[in-house]
């Protein structure tokens, strides 16, 4: 539930406020390339706040409960940075990103 939440709140703040751009842009007029724009822009949003979730969701279930290296979701966010860096949240990004931005270009062209 959480991940949901996040993940929405990102991509529908990234259209609006890339929406809203877009418009000042070419004038207040609301254009089908506005909108493209915006739902690859809010594709990246929604994989760059869902990716570490998912990191942490998978390092979480890959070992059975007699193997766990982590304690729970905090310790496993502290332990990869600690040992891998911050950027090995992020691993799995562009595939993420590639269901997210045709699912989004696809969401909000219906939905505009």
């Amino acid at each position: 539930v959480a991940r949901a939440s996040f993940v929405n709140g990102a991509g529908l703040f990234v259209y609006d406020y890339s929406k809203a751009l877009a418009r000042e842009v070419a004038g207040d007029v609301d254009t089908v390339s506005g909108r493209l724009v915006s739902a690859l822009a809010a594709g990246v949003a929604t994989a760059a706040v869902g990716a570490p979730f998912d990191c942490v969701k998978t390092r979480l279930m890959s070992k059975d409960a007699s193997e766990a290296r982590f304690k729970g979701p905090f310790h496993c966010v502290a332990e990869t940075v600690r040992h891998e860096g911050p950027r090995a949240l992020y691993k799995g990004f562009w595939p993420m990103y590639g269901r997210q931005a045709p699912f989004n270009l696809f969401v909000f062209m219906i939905l505009e």
